[in-house]
């Protein structure tokens, strides 16, 4: 009699153990994970103005991609000279090119110059594998004009004088 109580004590030890080794590994690989943290780091030579309309003092910035919400929307981390300046939200999309067949792409941060010779931060581009993934920040709580303007794509085709970019290069994670 006393060999049943055993080979039970055993079995549910068992199930236990291999309950715990599938949460183990559910919370080790999340289902839909985020990608690694991405960030850039440049040096801007003027002030610029945020999406949020934060004037920040020429110096480094860095960016990096906090989180993924969906296939359209990202969540940023901004730093400027090393101090945490905000999150900020940004339109994903992709940028015509080809990195792989420049050795020398580089991350770009993309700067948009108002009449009055202001520069406001609109987003960045970051090469990926075989194609570059572009990154347009707005602010959720602007009006209907620029949240659709932030549909529309970081480079357009025929950039204008209006329109300025900075090489950054890569931040180790």
């Amino acid at each position: 009699m006393s060999a049943r109580p055993r080979t039970r004590r055993i079995h549910l030890a068992a199930g236990c153990l291999a309950a715990l080794a599938a949460g183990w590994l559910l919370c080790a690989v999340p289902l839909g994970a985020t990608p690694p943290r991405r960030c850039i780091t440049a040096t801007v030579p003027w002030s610029f103005v945020l999406p949020d309309g934060s004037v920040i003092p020429a110096g480094a910035l860095t960016l990096c991609l906090s989180r993924v919400h969906d296939p359209v929307t990202g969540l940023h981390e901004l730093r400027a000279e090393g101090h945490d300046v905000g999150l900020y939200m940004s339109r994903l999309g992709q940028a015509e090119g080809d990195p792989e067949g420049d050795p020398e792409a580089l991350p770009v941060v993309v700067f948009g110059v108002s009449a009055v010779g202001s520069h406001r931060l609109l987003g960045y581009t970051f090469p990926v594998g075989d194609r570059i993934e572009t990154f347009r920040f707005y602010d959720p709580r602007a009006g209907a004009a620029e949240l659709v303007a932030a549909r529309g794509p970081l480079l357009a085709p025929e950039a204008s004088g209006e329109t300025m970019l900075i090489a950054a290069g890569t931040v180790p994670r």
